[in-house]
């Protein structure tokens, strides 16, 4: 008699050990999913985080590390925008000590980083797309609506036609449903 009542208590012992185990284990993994879906894109595109520490406590080093260079200073701040959506402080401060060349990078690096943080974070792209409009600098909003255009334009050929998604030579014919000639030599723009 004194065995089964034993027996039921490390049954239930073991059962509570191996869901302690389980709600560890979950808890564990849902835990190391989540930095990974922090930031909008890849931990391979991601900007160094002493780079962001660095830019988040003294945003002006920024501009002095990029040397009127403004292809660099958009796609850098982009990067760090785009690793970490929360920047807008010191982007804000970044506005105030630059030129007005260096504001309309700024305002093409935060719509580059709008677009890249869309699909995987659309409320961080909402964030930067609101905190972009809330700037009352024409050189910043120039930027920002002229990367728009740049990335959703469709690229043109010198020659006027204009060019299709990548593959588009595949197929031809008025509605393109028939294959089109592998061996066709292909126009070279000059």
């Amino acid at each position: 008699m004194h065995g089964k009542p034993m027996m039921r208590r490390l049954r239930f012992a073991a059962v509570d050990r191996r869901l302690a185990l389980l709600l560890i284990c979950t808890a564990m993994s849902v835990l190391a999913a989540s930095p990974s879906h922090a930031q909008c894109v890849d931990f391979s595109d991601r900007a160094k985080k002493i780079d962001i520490d660095t830019f988040s406590k003294s945003p002006i080093i920024l501009l002095e590390s990029m040397h009127n260079d403004k292809d660099k200073l958009k796609s850098q701040l982009a990067a760090y925008l785009v690793t970490n959506p929360d920047l807008l402080a010191p982007v804000r401060t970044l506005i105030t000590e630059a030129t007005a060349e260096e504001r309309s990078a700024i305002g093409a690096a935060l719509r580059v980083a709008e677009m890249r943080c869309t699909i995987r974070k659309p409320i961080a792209a909402q964030k930067i797309a609101s905190f972009a409009q809330r700037i009352e600098d024409a050189a910043v909003a120039k930027g920002y609506y002229t990367a728009g255009e740049d990335q959703s334009s469709v690229a043109k050929l010198p020659d006027g036609n204009k060019k299709g998604p990548a593959g588009d030579g595949l197929l031809s014919g008025q509605w393109k449903t028939e294959i089109a000639d592998p061996f066709k030599p292909i126009a070279i723009p000059q």
